[in-house]
């Protein structure tokens, strides 16, 4: 339940950001549409950063090298 109520407010703090820096009245169905559409293209932005991320992560090497010294040898 923590997880999801932390991802509403951050949908909700993000949402605000993109009001206030782009100085959206939520008055008009122009307006409107422009959050929509800005708010999708951050949602995009997100997914494909994401996906970026997680590709350098795969290309990481996990496993410790078989020619390291082992730790107990002092």
């Amino acid at each position: 339940m923590k997880f999801y109520t932390i991802l509403v407010i951050l949908v909700l703090l993000n949402a605000f950001f993109i009001i206030s820096n782009n100085n959206l009245s939520m008055n008009s169905k122009d307006n409107v549409n422009k959050f929509i559409s800005l708010y999708f293209d951050w949602f995009k932005k997100v997914g494909s950063n994401t996906a970026r991320i997680s590709g350098e992560v795969i290309k990481l090497r996990w496993v410790p090298d078989s020619s390291s010294k082992s730790l107990n040898n002092s």
